[in-house]
């Protein structure tokens, strides 16, 4: 505005009329500067216009003083505006200087004269006003109403020395506590409770939905209902199922079966430094530990040796892992249990399978001292090696390694480094012998099918081996093995199912991506003299390149003469790559699948892939995976297998063919 005077000051002489137009909700504000910048540049006149239309009139006829005291001083008129009437503040405004006659003014005066006109517009304020009124009121009567619910909801009674803040937190923190822990037998035998018969029972019900699903599934991927898949026509006589359901296999074993248990450090909820089982997901705020007390899943081996080393790391000088801040020393302990040959049939008789034990300590030397570190783990197995002497009866103790892992979650990569620690042999310092490649000799033994199998630290292996025979036997049978079959192993990890079934075909092929898995299968091959009909291939990278490999090698290992190809896989819980189902579903000579899922869920979305008509039948294109010309596989049958009493899970095999 200071600007437009001065402009306007220097193409006009002092005592030019001239008309300032302001619009704004603070006028009376800026018509006091503005009477004083006119004032001092000698000018005579201004006009002060409200951001509102309606309230305009009402505030120019209230400041009438304007037309009577144009020649008055600079006091006057500031005590005027201090009087005026003003609308509520914005803080917006625009101005303009322009010329003016008297005839303009006459009209304006004549304006604001209009009694009718001036009485309608102080109407329209005045209800303005009143509703202003009303909607305040209303406010604070809904944020009362808010308040009265909130404090309901929460059911928070006011204490004279707390604040509200206070008595939230508590009530939030009583709620966390009394929902998120749960017993460790809760936790990993979760139908523990059940009778075993009950058990199958609910798992066997399980599966059903999971077949009855992959029908849903598949006549979805056909919406136009044209090229309908097989499985989906034959639901119709087997009650939606996509196929028939044989039944479940019972586990040997129902208590101790476990040959592989991972305990982890923490705090109890007491606060107690403890070695056990997470009491819930790290995601919900949940890192208790508690102890395997009545977990019958678990060994007692596994449980003592899990107690000896909690008695360890309460004497010990590096910290256990904090999953909190990502700190610390000591994290987990796997211990892994390799059996004698045969069939344990009683589950008191568990524990006296074990023949080898492997102890695999995982832990985080980052920011640690190397002399320290090599001191507390000498420290450590001296206490393994005295706490297994010292058991009644003593406990195997085969190989004791240490893992290196510095991420953030306990499940450390494959490739993470191994540092074999020497065990002492007696109580005068003397060790066993120390191999000198941990992933070459780092190994125990276990037994399915009386054929011994090396186990590497890091390797997979079925952890119920009782079961493991039973699911081996029942793929075998359904895969309609002979003296002609090329079987593929795919997922073949240490060479289990190859191996079992090596004498009962013409070849096997063992695709893996873990080399130290891939390591133990061929060592397996070896001991068990079926090196000539067992081929491993192992292929490194990520799983484009595994699978990739895989569908290179399953066509140019296809021999002429050997005119029966089957596929057995038994991919881990994300199932089968994308790529390796192609590989599968357009191999022509691949005319029997049989697949083995610990999680059936993904099982059903595999066999969406392998049982889907190809585009050139449907007319149509799937945009989310364009499957290329291949005549699908069909499900023939399932079965499921519980490798996991007193837990929810429980194993499916599918038998597809074409």
């Amino acid at each position: 505005m200071a600007g437009d005077v001065r402009e306007w000051h220097a193409d006009n002489p002092p005592q030019t009329a001239a008309i300032m137009m302001v619009i704004s909700d603070n006028v009376d504000i800026i018509s006091i500067g503005l009477v004083k910048l006119l004032q001092e540049n000698k000018y005579n006149l201004f006009l002060a216009y409200s951001f509102r239309p309606y309230q305009m009139s009402y505030l120019l006829t209230s400041a009438e003083w304007l037309w009577e005291s144009l020649l008055a001083g600079p006091l006057t008129k500031h005590s005027l505006l201090s009087e005026s009437e003003s609308s509520v503040s914005t803080a917006m405004f625009h101005c303009k200087l322009c010329r003016f006659d008297t005839i303009s003014i006459d009209n304006f005066r004549a304006h604001l004269l209009s009694d009718e006109k001036h009485a309608q517009e102080q109407e329209d304020y005045s209800s303005l006003q009143k509703r202003r009124l009303l909607f305040s009121k209303l406010r604070k009567v809904k944020q009362l109403c808010t308040g009265i619910m909130r404090t309901t909801f929460l059911g928070l009674e006011r204490e004279a020395d707390k604040t509200a803040k206070q008595r939230r937190r508590e009530w939030f923190n009583e709620k966390k506590a009394a929902r998120k822990y749960k017993s460790a037998r809760e936790a990993l035998s979760p139908l523990a409770d059940l009778s075993y018969a009950d058990q199958l029972e609910q798992k066997k019900a399980s599966i059903m939905q999971k077949l009855e699903k992959l029908t849903g599934n598949e006549r979805k991927a056909c919406p136009n209902g044209k090229s309908l898949p097989e499985l989906v026509l034959q639901s119709r006589e087997i009650g939606g199922l996509s196929c028939k359901l044989e039944g479940i296999i019972e586990s040997p074993l129902t208590n101790g079966y476990r040959n592989k248990c991972e305990f982890s450090t923490g705090y109890s909820v007491e606060g107690k430094l403890t070695v056990g089982f997470m009491l819930g997901n790290f995601s919900a705020g949940v890192t208790a530990v508690e102890e395997a007390v009545n977990c019958p899943n678990i060994s007692k081996l596994a449980c003592r040796y899990a107690s000896i080393f909690q008695s360890f790391l309460e004497k010990s000088r590096l910290p256990v892992w904090n999953r909190f801040k990502s700190c610390g020393f000591w994290r987990q302990l796997t211990v892994r249990e390799g059996s004698k040959p045969g069939v344990v049939s009683s589950d008191e008789d568990a524990d006296s399978r074990i023949a080898e034990v492997m102890l695999m300590v995982q832990v985080c030397t980052k920011d640690t001292d190397e002399a320290e570190v090599a001191t507390e783990f000498e420290e450590l197995a001296k206490a393994f090696a005295e706490g297994a002497r010292a058991s009644s009866p003593p406990l195997p103790l085969t190989v004791l390694v240490v893992q290196d892992h510095v991420g953030i979650s306990n499940v450390a990569p494959p490739d993470c480094p191994l540092r074999l620690l020497p065990i002492p042999m007696s109580d005068n310092g003397t060790h066993q012998d120390q191999p000198t490649n941990v992933l070459t000799e780092a190994r125990i033994h276990d037994h399915i099918n009386n054929l011994r199998f090396s186990i590497s630290p890091t390797a997979f292996f079925q952890v119920n081996t009782g079961a493991a025979e039973k699911l081996y036997s029942l793929a075998g049978d359904w895969a309609d093995l002979g003296p002609d079959t090329l079987l593929f192993d795919v997922c073949c990890g240490t060479g289990t199912i190859g191996l079992t079934l090596a004498h009962r075909v013409g070849m096997v092929i063992g695709i893996e991506m873990n080399a130290s898995a891939v390591s133990d299968a061929e060592r397996n091959a070896k001991r068990d003299q079926w090196h000539k009909q067992l081929q491993v291939h192992m292929f490194k990278g990520m799983c484009l390149m595994i699978t990739y490999h895989a569908e290179y090698v399953m066509s140019s290992l296809l021999k002429d003469e050997i005119s029966n190809a089957i596929a057995i896989v038994d991919p881990g819980y994300p199932g089968l790559h994308p790529d390796v189902i192609e590989a599968l579903r357009t191999h022509p000579g691949l005319k029997t699948l049989v697949y083995i899922s610990l999680s059936p869920e993904k099982l059903v979305a595999n066999a969406i892939e392998l049982c889907r008509p190809s585009f050139e039948k449907t007319g149509q294109e799937n945009k989310a995976k364009k499957m290329p010309a291949s005549e699908p596989f069909k499900p023939v049958k399932a079965m499921a297998v519980d490798l996991s009493p007193h837990t929810h899970y429980c194993e499916m095999v599918m038998l597809f063919n074409r």
